[in-house]
Formats: structure tokens, C-alpha cells, sequence
């Protein structure tokens, strides 16, 4: 999200250097609103808390840094949402080198033990 933020603020950057109009920035503020947005609160807020935890972590908003006090427990629960997330991505790999595209390249993570 942060990412998207930040094209955001470079919009309305180009904008105040006269690069771009008022109604372009809107179109860009309207577009991530729709897009990068939704799509975040859609994958973080209809799951399962843990396994929201583990998708940020996989997906990388959330670092080794972040995990550091998280109990042994805890790291064990995002091992397994991220092996569960590992899978999911390989079948979807698999039915697009059936369908002819090309596989996603998201490489395994996990978090380390101790959370450092």
C-alpha cells in the first residue's frame, strides 16, 4: 500500500510542477481507490486473522523486524499460513503453464526463527 501511496504523492507532485492536471490526479486517486485499495482490504479482511498475518509477511508489508517479539507459537502459524500460501501459488502456476502463460516467480518466505 505504502507503494501505491507514494505514486500517489508523486502525482500530486507532477501536478503542483504542472505536469498534470487536476483531473488526471484524480483519475490516478480514482484508480488506486479501485484497485490497489480494494484489493488489499479485500485479501486482509475476509480471511482468517492468522492467515492475514501470514499473507502480509509472505507478501512482504510485514518484515522479519516486525516478527522479533512474536512468540514461538505465533512464528509457527505464519510457517504454516505461508506453506499454505506456497501451495496455493504452485497450483496456480500449474494451471498457467497448462493454459500457456507464464508461472508467477514468488519465491518461498518464512519467517526466521526468533523473528530475526
Amino acid at each position: 500500500m505504502r507503494a501505491e501511496i507514494r505514486k500517489l504523492a508523486e502525482a500530486i507532485q507532477e501536478m503542483d510542477n504542472g505536469k498534470l492536471t487536476p483531473h488526471e490526479v484524480n483519475d490516478r486517486i480514482h484508480t488506486f481507490h479501485n484497485d490497489a485499495s480494494r484489493d488489499l482490504w479485500v485479501r486482509y479482511t475476509h480471511a482468517d486473522t492468522s492467515l492475514s498475518v501470514a499473507r502480509a509477511y509472505y507478501d512482504g508489508y510485514l518484515t522479519d523486524d516486525d516478527l522479533a517479539e512474536a512468540t514461538p507459537g505465533v512464528l509457527e502459524d505464519i510457517r504454516h499460513g505461508t506453506r499454505l500460501i506456497q501451495d496455493e501459488m504452485a497450483q496456480e502456476a500449474e494451471g498457467e503453464e497448462t493454459n500457456g502463460d507464464s508461472p508467477r516467480s514468488s519465491g518461498p518466505r518464512e519467517p526466521r526463527s526468533g523473528g530475526s
